[in-house]
């Protein structure tokens, strides 16, 4: 084990191994639903590629698997997600080298989960899931494995979560940094925006100079564009000529960074709520915020005609706006703004029943009435799981062109008028940077073998996906995506559609339902 020096108080515990070690062994490592648009890529006059010009390469199962072992209780309660006992639950880990293109050097550990059911054919395409930094791929995997469309997708084929490499064992930042960050500057005097972006850019830069120290050369290792690596390492332990990936989220990047350097090894490439491949932080940052406040206005507002959903309370909206103001104002001893902000979106994303949203409804009503218990049980799970220090280190390494303090502050101003739910709480995250270098923008696909599948939700309360985004890179590529539009409102629309899931079964299967051009799926 190799690992660089480690500021005092950090404990260096990030696996850097010498690649003479590069083996595979068994690990303990480590979700109804609103309207959607996807519209197409390309344009009229533009020659685009098609099933029926480029075929559909055969796919086929794994000839040489990893050893996986079933995953310890802890890592399935962790994530707070109990699939039904038909699914079956496996760890593995991986290890690749932190740059395959540079000769030499180290190596990055990569935890994988494996779902599938008991009658899944054990001869099945296994579908490759990635995340990006959304949430642990492990926990998406799980909440397939729980929702209805991740059940009718199990059915056929077996899902492999690759875990965004670092995510899990990466541990670079003092305490006192790491809780500034997660709660946007929160935890000091003053609770103004201006007193929050100061605090939190001293705690990122602090941060950036201490993971520097600690990872040393492979501070940069960490990206959407190298990860894709570690898929392409998942594919020759296979033994597979191509394979069927599904990149959910930011995931997405991590896919299509897949198809720009191995485009012959895609034999299927399925999009899912998809975030901008390329842009500016502050574009993207626009296009999340404005989707995640219409996503949870959109959710609010069904959940209140939905007694199973509200439960006693009136109106959701509310409530979660009165305890959004709270947080903002330092009145709610223990929680942040951030901390509700990603518990509610999160929950709600992945919630596939009624009763898990009631229980958050539940929760901030019993908030907004000055009793935190239920809410902050809440905010310490997600916390656990969205804000480790790998996330971070990933999240800044993928940052093209940051934003200033002083823009910080007027889009702070700006969006709290035009967000009022959650647009301070994001303006004030852009900080989370600060002190980052920024990346050149990845290489985007050339062209596709066979046209990408995209779905897209109405609502998505995680990243605010808006498909359309995805447009240009379609058109420069010369191809026209089939498309998924699902009416719900969640973070995966697969995890959450049977509809959905079907047509990525056909898909994969290269049948007719999967290839047409256009789908639309209900919210039930």
């Amino acid at each position: 084990m190799h690992l660089h020096g480690a500021r005092a108080g950090t404990a260096a515990r990030f696996l850097l191994l010498p690649l003479a070690t590069l083996l595979v062994a068994g690990c303990a490592v480590g979700p109804n639903t609103g309207p959607a648009v996807v519209r197409e890529g390309g344009s009229p006059g533009i020659p685009t590629t098609s099933a029926k010009k480029a075929g559909f390469p055969v796919l086929s199962g794994v000839r040489a698997d990893l050893p996986w072992q079933a995953c310890p209780p802890a890592m399935v309660a962790q994530y707070g997600i109990r699939p039904g006992a038909q699914v079956r639950v496996e760890c593995a880990t991986m290890v690749n080298r932190a740059d395959p293109n540079v000769g030499g050097g180290e190596a990055v550990t990569v935890p994988l989960v494996r779902v599938r059911l008991a009658a899944t054919p054990t001869d099945a395409v296994p579908v490759v899931a990635v995340t990006g930094t959304d949430l642990p791929a492990g926990q998406l995997a799980l909440a397939l494995a729980d929702g209805p469309g991740g059940q009718a997708l199990l059915a056929k084929h077996p899902v492999v979560a690759v875990e965004q490499r670092g995510v899990v064992d990466i541990d670079c930042m003092t305490r006192a940094d790491r809780t500034a960050i997660a709660d946007n500057g929160m935890s000091g005097p003053g609770t103004s925006a201006r007193a929050r972006v100061n605090r939190l850019a001293a705690a990122a830069r602090s941060a950036s100079d201490s993971c520097t120290d600690t990872l040393d050369e492979n501070v940069l290792a960490f990206t959407y564009a190298l990860a894709a690596t570690d898929v392409e390492a998942l594919r020759r332990k296979w033994d597979v000529d191509r394979i069927a990936l599904l990149g959910i989220g930011t995931g997405a990047q991590v896919a299509l960074s897949y198809a720009a350097q191995y485009s012959d090894r895609v034999g299927r490439l399925m999009l899912d709520t998809p975030t901008p491949f390329t842009g500016s932080a502050k574009d993207r940052a626009t296009i999340r915020v404005r989707g995640v406040e219409d996503a949870l206005a959109v959710f609010t507002r069904r959940c209140a005609t939905n007694p199973a959903c509200r439960g006693p309370v009136d109106d959701p909206g509310y409530v979660l706006r009165s305890v959004l103001g709270k947080a903002r104002a330092g009145s709610l001893t223990g929680l942040s703004d951030a901390g509700v902000v990603d518990a509610v979106t999160t929950t709600v994303g992945l919630a596939t029943s009624p009763d898990e949203l009631a229980a958050l409804v539940g929760a901030l009503a019993a908030a907004d009435r000055g009793n935190t218990d239920d809410l902050a049980s809440i905010v310490r799970r997600t916390a656990a799981l969205q804000t480790p220090d790998g996330i971070l280190v990933s999240r800044c390494n993928n940052v093209t062109g940051t934003v200033g303090l002083n823009e910080i502050e007027t889009l702070t101003g700006d969006w709290t008028k035009q967000y009022p739910m959650v647009g301070q709480t994001m303006a004030i995250g852009l900080a989370r940077c600060t002190g980052w270098g920024t990346t050149s923008p990845a290489a985007a696909p050339a062209g596709f073998i066979v046209p990408p599948l995209v779905f897209g939700a109405s609502a998505d309360p995680v990243n605010g996906s808006d498909p359309t985004v995805l447009n240009r890179l379609f058109t420069d590529a010369r191809t026209q995506p089939a498309t998924v539009t699902w009416d719900g409102v969640g973070y995966s629309v697969v995890a959450h559609s049977d509809c959905a899931a079907g047509i990525l079964a056909d898909f994969i299967a290269a049948r007719a339902a999967g290839t047409t051009r256009t789908h639309a799926c209900p919210a039930g």
